[in-house]
C-alpha cells in the first residue's frame, strides 16, 4: 500500500505528452500570429517599393518608344493639301551618275526669306556634322497617274528645313531633310546616330539642344502608295515639340527611309 507522501509526489508530477502538446500550440499561436501581422501589413509594403519615377505618358499625335526598328506602318489618314497627297522626300540611285559630294560653297542659302526661330545650322557632335539649313519647299510629282507632293532636297551639304513644319522652341514637328549618298552626302552617316546622343540646332539668336529617343527604318521604294502615305505620318505637325531628320537608307540602293526623332532638353 503506497505511502501517503508517495500519493502526494504522483499528483504534482505533469505528463510529458501533455507538457509537449502546450509547447506546440503556443508555437502555432506564435507563427500565425506573426503571419496575420505581415499580411495586415502588406499594402503598405508594396507602396514602400514602388518606383519613385513613373511611366511618362506620351502627349505627341506619334508615340515615341525608345528603339530602332524597321516598320511598315498601316495606311491611315494621309497628309492632303487641296486633294494631293504628300510623300517622304527621296534620293534617286546614285548610279554613278550624280555627284557623291558636292561644293558646300554651290549650296543655297536659302530658298526663302528667313522666319522668326527657322533652322539655319544643324551640329551632331557625334556624327561630326556641321552644316547649314535652308527653307525647303515642296514640289509636285506623279506615280502611275497619281500626282502628290514631296519635299525638296537641298543639291549640296545641307540640310533642308520643310517650311510649313514647326519652328524652333515651338511645340509642333520640325522635320529637316538631307541626302545619304549623293550632292554632299550631309546625312550618310545618320544611320550611326544614338539613342540619348544629342543633337544641336541654330537659328539666328539662339542654340536649341534636342536629344535622340527614336529612330525608324521605314519600308518605301516599290510599296504601295498607301504605304508611302502612312510613312508620311512621320512628318506630320505635333502637339509636342520635337525635331524629324530624314534621309534615305540604304547607302547603295536608298529603298527606305531613315527617321530620327529628338526631343528637346530641358536647360
Amino acid at each position: 500500500m503506497p505511502s501517503a507522501s508517495g500519493t502526494e509526489s504522483n499528483r504534482r508530477t505533469i505528463p510529458i505528452g501533455l507538457v509537449l502538446l502546450v509547447i506546440g500550440l503556443v508555437i502555432i499561436i506564435a507563427v500565425f500570429g506573426v503571419w496575420v501581422l505581415s499580411v495586415s501589413q502588406a499594402p503598405t509594403s508594396l507602396k514602400q517599393v514602388q518606383p519613385i519615377l513613373q511611366p511618362v505618358q506620351a502627349t505627341s499625335v506619334l508615340q515615341t518608344p525608345v528603339h530602332a526598328s524597321i516598320v511598315t506602318p498601316t495606311p491611315d489618314n494621309a497628309i492632303i493639301i487641296e486633294g494631293i497627297p504628300i510623300l517622304l522626300p527621296e534620293s534617286p540611285i546614285n548610279n554613278g551618275r550624280l555627284p557623291s559630294f558636292a561644293s558646300v560653297d554651290a549650296a543655297p542659302t536659302s530658298y526663302n526669306k528667313p522666319v522668326a526661330a527657322q533652322p539655319l545650322r544643324l551640329v551632331i557632335p557625334q556624327l561630326g556634322l556641321d552644316a547649314g539649313v535652308s527653307r525647303v519647299p515642296l514640289v509636285s510629282n506623279e506615280i502611275d497617274g497619281q500626282r502628290y507632293y514631296q519635299w525638296a532636297v537641298p543639291n549640296g551639304y545641307e540640310v533642308g528645313w520643310h517650311e510649313t513644319s514647326a519652328p524652333l522652341g515651338q511645340p509642333g514637328n520640325t522635320v529637316l531633310n538631307g541626302h545619304n549618298n549623293i550632292y554632299g552626302e550631309v546625312f550618310r552617316d545618320l544611320i550611326d546616330l544614338e539613342l540619348g546622343q544629342d543633337i544641336l540646332l541654330y537659328d539666328s539668336d539662339r542654340t536649341y539642344r534636342y536629344r535622340v529617343t527614336q529612330v525608324e527604318i521605314l519600308t518605301e521604294n516599290g510599296q504601295p502608295l498607301s504605304v508611302r502615305l502612312a510613312n508620311a505620318h512621320w512628318i506630320e505637325p505635333t502637339v509636342d515639340e520635337r525635331i524629324t531628320l530624314i534621309s534615305c537608307w540604304p547607302y547603295a540602293t536608298n529603298t527606305n527611309r531613315l527617321v530620327v526623332i529628338a526631343q528637346p532638353v530641358e536647360s
